[in-house]
């Protein structure tokens, strides 16, 4: 044991090595809690004897649970082969897995859905927006976890409920308001329902609801978990806590057993501050009166100096409920005072900030990444987050202030923005090919995801960046289409048109600029349209037409068209001519004959043609039967199909391949075997490698069975060292296919050739069929066996070779359904004419007549067209089609003012959007001048906001209190310390609620190890002089320093 206890205190070390029942760990702030669960582990493993796969250690959050594995997989605590088999989880990926495999035992479908924040998000506004209702005057977020905790407290709309609380601490309890939340609740609910899809909240209450009423699955569980690990368990809520009992109980009427449960819960209740949630120190006693555990409690704390701990003490016990025990502080040498600010307003204490921070990195040799600002909300910080960025901007660079602000409500950072400032990234700085991908595809795509991969192979194999190569795709006719060609030579002159409007305008009239260029590229179509085009029956002859076609232009035979002269047949005329000559570079014939109704394709000099018309035709003919008589349509189908089989992918340089590993960690997952399939033009397996690989450990009994490969199997197999280089040259520089291989095979191969091959893995080319279905079935399970499930596509085989057939399959299907739905919105552009003949020929009834309608009076809207006469000149005498060109002129006005018939949720959302985006832009007018302010600083700024914040990099970290649970900074500043900002106070406020906001200043304060700072403005808002924090007040007066401005 004295490896293990080596560094452990004396009370440490007692909860690591008690086993005989239940136990439960008080845990104050900086006392160890995450090294005594690791310990507690490895003690497990190495001295009882026991299973990993036994094991469950569960918390809260990612980062929690990453930080947890990273330290059960260091090789002095646990041999790593041992460690990759316990199983460490959120709550919600234990359940996941869980209700994955018994989903059939609570009315799921096995490959359910999980919506994620972002799809959560999408599904409640479109529940406010069918609602149409003004109730909802707060931010997404905080109705989203209005709706989360509304869901984990009451699971059904028939508890009664008197209010609800925001995130922010806001009480609703309005009679209207809370009656249209319910309404919401049950309209997402009923989305949810629908699509077979469960959010985060679901989670957790269908696995209860499956362990409640199964007691096989339930005794399984009991059987395989014998150990059960729980972090931060003051922040259970009444689900979570129901799971849990659920996994220990060891009876059917779910009596537990206090002998023979081996269950840890290390808490701390002095730190619960997420009653929003549902959390509730109430579950600490509820632990002990159920488990009768052993109570240890660490009271060595090695954090704070002496007097941050002894101030932290002093306000949490003015709690009437709090954690009575007295935490020993170690750090008691060099202690540096408590500084309390109080300043005039929000300006000057961003000012003030910044020169704490200056003062602790030039003065006291401080880095920025030892220092955090906190605050009890994102307001508070948004004058310093300012402040900040004008002030990197003005000074040399060698005096700038690094930093990162943690989940801010500063504006610009939807999808939306990024794909418009991705435009002004391109044209500003052309060589930015992360910009470059997302400008070409929006506002919508302009690239499928095989010409993507392959104009990021062929730029790789050049060494160029992207954003060159794809000026070079006519050079490359033999992977690119025609259509694929002009979408990129448009996207190309839109960025130059765009570009030549910059000179001598500000960052808003610029923005105006390519709002209006944007909105001429949005699809005319809505998502829902496209499905039911996909859906429609196949025009008889129609393939058979479009082939004639093809190969009388591949052969160039000589084409002729005899039509009619009327203003159907005119247009019909003009869209097949236009299409070959601007696409395929093909002339063609036409005569006009005033006694035909129909059109007539006669290909090379014989009699053959294709007939575009009513019944009666000649014979000879090859004819393309129409449902609705308008054969503009005909055409522009005849045309998309014509250009589809132009489209042909070329799936020369592509591989497909997959990793077998032990775990699901791409840090610590090791190859078992890899396995890649090389397909040849046509898309067929050409030539496959594969190879099993003993990886340094012991292939535990879970991966035994997913992947059929066991120890004896790998026994006498080279390892992955000797495995990697054949197999590198065998994939690398090629386009790669696979499920989920961004995150997961390529991290892995990455990590593996700089651990054995010393070099990178350069490989940018790739095709993410999980990616790819996400984007073409936002609302369903995008996971392997559901997409083979889908596509009726039988997996044989679990290993790599295997897989690698399957998702060979899948990518096929993928790739044929993401043509498909290109075809059917290709050729935009001659939608007007469609629109036209169908007004012509009074066939406006018919459900596919009205999408293309309604399709043309929206691209006429986008591009802002007020008369034909500026695109139109097909026909002879456009006097005679007056009257119906100004009642189509007159039907996109009014298709523009109408709110319920065409204006659906696609387009109100590209309207709200684009005016969040002009409101953020003036919000940062107001914040810098944007007058004298180039876009190259504009774009600085947004990037500068958008980045994803990095743990290792030396940076000063924004966030709010609730966010910082669980770090620690040399330095804190506490800013907002104003009664009414930190304490919220509101109306009919109850003691438990100040009482969780003091907590949340106890957490905020422990975080800081040698210096804690508060600053107090006296005006925050305008006409509101505002009193210092009662909990500033709380702290004795010999510990804090008080400073106030003149």
């Amino acid at each position: 044991m004295e490896v293990l206890s080596g560094g452990l205190n004396g009370k440490q070390v007692e909860a690591v090595e008690h086993f005989e029942k239940a136990i439960l760990v008080i845990a104050g702030p900086g006392t160890g809690k995450t090294k005594v669960i690791t310990h507690r582990i490895a003690h497990l493993i190495r001295h009882h004897d026991v299973s990993p796969e036994q094991i469950l250690a569960v918390t809260f959050t990612n980062k929690a649970a990453q930080e947890m594995l990273d330290r059960v997989m260091d090789r002095d605590l646990v041999d790593s082969d041992s460690s990759l088999g316990v199983r460490i989880h959120t709550f919600h990926a234990f359940c996941v897995g869980l209700i994955r495999e018994f989903a059939n035992e609570i009315g799921l479908p096995r490959n359910f859905a999980i919506f994620d924040q972002e799809m959560q998000d999408a599904i409640l506004v479109e529940c406010i927006r069918e609602q149409q209702t003004s109730q909802f005057n707060f931010l997404l977020p905080s109705l989203r976890d209005i709706v989360g905790s509304y869901k984990a407290k009451f699971g059904d709309l028939d508890s009664g409920i008197t209010e609800f609380e925001t995130y922010s601490g806001r009480k609703i309890k309005d009679g209207d308001e809370i009656e249209a939340i319910l309404n919401l609740i049950s309209a997402y609910q009923t989305k949810l329902d629908a699509h077979h899809a469960l959010d985060f909240t679901d989670l957790i209450a269908k696995s209860v609801r499956l362990l409640e009423r199964n007691l096989v699955i339930r005794e399984r569980y009991q059987r395989e978990l014998k150990f059960i690990l729980v972090d931060e368990y003051q922040d259970v809520n009444e689900p979570q806590y129901q799971l849990l009992k659920l996994l220990c109980c060891q009876s059917e009427n779910n009596l537990i057993d206090p002998r023979n449960t081996h269950i840890m819960a290390v808490a701390d209740s002095d730190q619960s501050i997420y009653s929003w949630r549902g959390s509730d120190p109430k579950f600490i006693n509820q632990f002990k009166a159920d488990y009768h555990p052993k109570v240890v409690k660490l009271t060595d704390h090695y954090r704070c100096h002496k007097n941050i701990l002894d101030a932290a003490r002093s306000v949490i016990t003015k709690n009437l409920e709090y954690n009575t025990i007295a935490l020993k502080s170690h750090r008691i040498t060099q202690q540096n005072p408590i500084i309390h600010y109080t300043l005039q307003d929000s300006d000057q204490e961003a000012e003030h900030v910044i020169k704490i921070i200056r003062y602790l990195t030039e003065e006291c040799d401080y880095k920025f990444s030892d220092i955090a600002v906190f605050y009890r909300s994102h307001l508070v910080a948004n004058k310093l987050e300012n402040r900040l960025i004008d002030e990197n901007q003005s000074v040399e660079e060698e005096r700038t202030i690094p930093f990162q602000r943690i989940g801010g409500e500063i504006s610009f950072r939807e999808q939306f923005a990024k794909n418009v400032v991705a435009y002004l990234n391109f044209v500003e700085w052309r060589d930015m090919p992360l910009q470059a991908e997302r400008a070409i595809n929006f506002p919508q795509r302009r690239l499928d995801d095989v010409s993507l991969a392959r104009l990021k192979l062929l730029a790789q194999r050049q060494g160029i960046q992207f954003c060159d190569i794809i000026e070079q795709v006519d050079d490359y006719p033999q992977y690119f289409g025609p259509l694929t060609r002009k979408s990129i030579d448009q996207f190309l002159a839109q960025i130059d048109q765009i570009k030549s409007k910059l000179e001598e305008k500000n960052v808003v009239e610029i923005v105006d600029e390519l709002f209006l260029s944007l909105s001429e590229w949005r699809l005319p179509y809505l998502d829902s349209e496209v499905l039911e085009l996909r859906n429609e029956a196949e025009i008889p002859n129609l393939q058979e037409a479009a082939v004639a076609l093809y190969q009388a232009i591949i052969q160039q035979k000589p084409i002729r068209i005899v039509s009619g002269d009327d203003i159907d047949t005119s247009c019909t005329v003009y869209i097949i001519q236009q299409v070959l000559s601007e696409y395929l570079d093909t002339k063609i014939e036409v005569e006009k004959e005033d006694s035909l109704d129909n059109v007539q394709i006669f290909i090379d000099e014989s009699n053959f043609s294709i007939q575009i018309s009513p019944p009666s035709v000649p014979e000879n003919s090859l004819i393309i039967q129409i449902r609705y008589t308008v054969l503009s349509i005909v055409a522009l189908k005849l045309c998309q199909r014509l250009i589809a089989n132009f489209e042909d992918q070329n799936f020369e340089d592509f591989i497909v391949y997959d990793l077998a590993t032990v775990g699901n960690n791409p840090k610590w997952a090791e190859i078992i075997e890899v396995g890649a399939t090389k397909l040849d033009q046509m898309g067929n397996a050409s030539e496959s490698r594969h190879q099993l690989v003993k990886p340094t450990g012991w292939i535990p009994p879970t991966s035994v069975i997913s992947y059929n490969i066991s120890n004896q199997m790998v026994a006498n197999k080279p390892p992955i060292a000797e495995v990697l280089p054949n197999f590198i040259n065998f994939i690398d520089n090629q386009v790669l296919v696979g499920h989920n291989i961004a995150n997961f095979d390529n991290e892995i191969i990455r990590r593996d050739m700089v651990k054995y091959l010393n070099r990178e893995f350069q490989n940018t080319a790739y095709c993410d069929i999980m990616a790819v279905a996400q984007r073409l079935y936002p609302r369903q399970n995008p996971s392997f066996e559901a997409l083979a499930e889908k596509f009726n596509i039988i997996e044989e085989d679990a290993r790599p070779t295997g897989i690698a057939d399957t998702t060979l399959k899948i990518f096929r299907q993928l790739v044929n359904e993401d043509a498909k739905r290109r075809e059917l919105t290709s050729l935009s552009e001659f939608l007007p004419l469609v629109g036209l003949a169908i007004l012509y020929r009074s066939e406006t009834a018919p459900k596919y007549n009205q999408i293309l309608y309604q399709a043309s009076l929206r691209y006429l809207r986008n591009n802002q067209i007020q008369s034909y006469r500026d695109f139109l000149d097909c026909l002879t005498d456009i006097s005679k089609v007056e009257k119906l060109i100004n009642q189509l002129i007159e039907n996109v006005g009014n298709f523009k003012e109408s709110s319920l018939d065409f204006r659906k949720s696609q387009d109100v959302d590209w309207e709200e959007r684009t005016l969040d985006f002009m409101k953020d832009l003036s919000n940062f007018e107001q914040n810098f001048d944007a007058e004298e302010i180039g876009i190259s600083d504009f774009l600085k700024y947004f990037n500068l906001i958008n980045r994803e914040p990095e743990v290792d990099k030396d940076e000063l970290t924004l966030m709010t209190i609730h966010a910082a649970k669980g770090m620690e900074y040399r330095a804190v500043i506490i800013m907002g310390m104003e009664d009414g900002v930190f304490p919220i106070r509101y109306r009919d406020q109850t003691r438990q609620e100040i009482e969780e906001d003091r907590r949340l200043f106890y957490v905020g304060m422990t975080r800081a190890k040698e210096r804690l700072y508060f600053t107090t403005v006296r005006q925050r808002q305008e006409n509101r002089v505002q009193a210092s924090s009662m909990f500033i007040d709380e702290i004795p007066k010999d510990l804090l320093k008080s400073w106030v401005s003149k």
